[in-house]
């Protein structure tokens, strides 16, 4: 059987990837795992959980939770701000929320849910990071028959 969380995680690149997140006019690159030396602004994929759903005859159900991470940065001498990250975030909020996804290898999945977002800001002698986090939730299902 296939992992639910590939499936969906490659649909919310394709989503993402296809609505060309942008700030001023640049893409803002998606990534897995950063490489080294990636620059902000960037998003990140990760903190992935699923959740078998149990009770369902025909189906196998997951609940899988993916947390999106936005990377914004600015010049410890400059002036910060949660503008970008909150263009950003309304961007993948727009391109996400609410949606069915095209899932591949026989899985389906009922329409994406935000469950939180947040941030977080830090520093170090260099650079002030201003960090957003937006957790969504999708329910994923699959016929027991195609297994």
């Amino acid at each position: 059987m296939s992992d639910p969380n590939l499936i969906v995680q490659k649909a919310l690149f394709s989503a993402l990837n296809s609505s060309s997140i942008t700030l001023n006019g640049a893409p803002v690159p998606l990534y897995a795992y950063a490489p080294s030396g990636a620059a902000a602004p960037y998003i990140l994929i990760d903190q992935i959980v699923t959740l078998p759903v149990a009770g369902a005859v025909a189906c196998a159900y997951w609940e899988c939770f993916f947390q999106f991470t936005i990377i914004t940065s600015f010049a410890i001498d400059g002036v910060a701000s949660d503008g970008p990250s909150l263009e950003i975030s309304g961007q993948i909020l727009s391109a996400l929320e609410g949606q069915v996804l095209d899932l591949d290898q026989g899985f389906q999945m009922n329409p994406l849910t935000v469950v939180r977002t947040r941030k977080y800001a830090k520093s170090d002698s260099h650079s002030l990071k201003v960090l957003r986090y937006i957790e969504v939730k999708v329910k994923a299902f699959r016929n027991k028959q195609i297994d």
